[in-house]
């Protein structure tokens, strides 16, 4: 018979999210259109989604609180879930905005109540062995319902063009189903702590700074500038919808965007747990290039690394984000030729003896999975423009040729010299990226100078849609 790693309750609180995720996945890329098709304008729709963040924000915080106080989870989960559902009923019939502001901010609110304590059930069912790949496995479902949602409101306006409000109808569905199965939830009991009854202030949660430990406050910092420059999705969709594609269209890169998430959250948490939380975000290893030969128009290096026992003739591995092979080896290191078209593309040409190299195995199907899921196929070189101290962080600007169109977004991948990272702002042939401590000390990010070339591989995904519009 087959048994699963994970328990229950994990299993459990993943489903519960699938079906509460189609549900609000059903309405969220629709949402925008419904509304546009009713009169209201872009800024009625980012007051109604910024109250509606606010909201799930602050009451996640509270709620999390009074959740610890009294060391109870499952009612906020049943609760939370159960508001949401009431949050679709009162979104159902013609798009009166005041009816749709109300459905979501309660839908939201739901969300905040719950959060916090079903995180907490997912901790409780999990060890710090298998802590990531439980939250991954579970995210993975949430995410899967995110796809499916999309999938079945792009279905059903194939069928129906413009029936928007039967949507609304459809959606409560999922919800209810969710809802009810967090009754099927059996929380662990705790013996150690007595329920307090002393009264909670709503912002008092803030006071957790002072007691947290500094490994938290010091991680919460890039989370925080993260999410000060996150942009909804609801607006991207628009944005796609204002540069003339269709509503299927819009909701199809939707759909592709949660499956991707969908599929790489649980391979992703079970590195985490193998390899450390922060290690599968950033380079394998740091490299030192000892010796650099001229062959006609290639380039053959030997480079020390840490993992070189490990290593064999034909493996692939990643050079500053640059796919090469190993060829042979030396006492001192291993050898791999850059061929003359590789060397125009990147900043390998520039490489010299005693430079610093990230290295990145690559990714096998079949064994071992290490690393970030890049390609290894740089793009074009890049120049560093701008370094800015910023007292704890680096905010690093880059330059390209504008003639490879504008390939990057806000919030969107890039991978610099073979490390995966997040936009913070993008314009036309330029864009920035904000270094944490860990990354700039692991990375040859702390020996970089304005002016260095660097070796740009843009976004796979981001790379295809472009390809689509063109």
């Amino acid at each position: 018979m087959f048994k699963s790693k994970f328990s229950r309750n994990v299993w459990l609180l993943g489903c519960i999210s699938l079906f509460a995720d189609i549900s609000s996945e059903l309405l969220y890329p629709v949402l925008p259109l419904y509304l546009k098709e009713a009169g209201y304008s872009m800024l009625a729709l980012g007051l109604l989604e910024g109250i509606a963040n606010v909201i799930a924000g602050v009451s996640k915080g509270y709620f999390g609180h009074r959740s610890d106080q009294l060391q109870q989870r499952a009612v906020f989960v049943k609760w939370g879930y159960g508001l949401s559902a009431l949050g679709k009923i009162l979104m159902i019939g013609s798009p009166d905005l005041l009816r749709i502001f109300s459905g979501r901010i309660t839908d939201r609110l739901g969300k905040g109540i719950r959060t916090a304590p079903r995180d907490s059930l997912l901790s409780m069912e999990s060890s710090p062995e298998t802590r990531a790949a439980v939250f991954g496995f579970h995210r993975g479902l949430d995410t899967l319902g995110a796809a499916i949602g999309p999938t079945l409101a792009l279905l059903w306006l194939w069928w129906m063009p413009g029936d928007y409000s039967t949507l609304f109808t459809i959606a409560f569905i999922p919800a209810v189903i969710s809802l009810l199965l967090t009754f099927r939830l059996k929380e662990k009991k705790v013996s150690t702590e007595v329920k307090s009854k002393t009264h909670v202030g709503f912002f008092s949660y803030f006071n957790y700074w002072k007691t947290s430990h500094a490994s938290f406050r010091k991680f919460l910092f890039p989370l925080i500038l993260f999410a000060m420059v996150n942009s909804p999705d609801v607006f991207l969709l628009m944005a796609l919808k204002e540069a003339g594609f269709s509503d299927t269209t819009m909701i199809a890169v939707y759909i592709l965007y949660n499956l991707l998430y969908a599929l790489l959250a649980m391979p992703i948490g079970v590195l985490a747990d193998r390899f450390g939380k922060i290690k599968v975000m950033l380079i394998e290893a740091l490299g030192k290039v000892l010796v650099v030969i001229e062959e006609g128009g290639n380039k053959t290096f030997t480079v020390e690394c840490p993992f070189i026992e490990e290593l064999k003739v034909d493996q692939s591995l990643a050079h500053n984000g640059v796919c090469l092979t190993v060829t042979g080896f030396r006492p001192e290191g291993y050898i791999v030729t850059a061929i003359a078209e590789t060397l125009r593309k990147s900043n390998l040409g520039n490489i010299h003896s005693g430079n610093l190299i990230n290295l990145e195995r690559c990714m096998l199907m079949n064994g071992r999975i290490d690393g970030h899921i890049v390609q290894g196929h740089v793009d074009l070189i890049g120049h560093c423009t701008s370094i800015k101290d910023e007292n704890g962080s680096w905010l690093m600007e880059f330059t390209y040729d504008k003639n490879a169109g504008h390939v990057t977004v806000p919030q969107g991948s890039i991978t610099i010299n073979g490390v995966s990272l997040t936009v913070a702002a993008s314009h036309p042939g330029k864009f920035s990226v904000a270094i944490i401590p860990f990354t700039f000390e692991h990375t040859n990010f702390k020996t970089m100078k304005v002016g260095d070339v660097v070796n740009l591989e843009f976004d796979i995904i981001g790379k295809y849609v472009k390809a689509y519009m063109q």
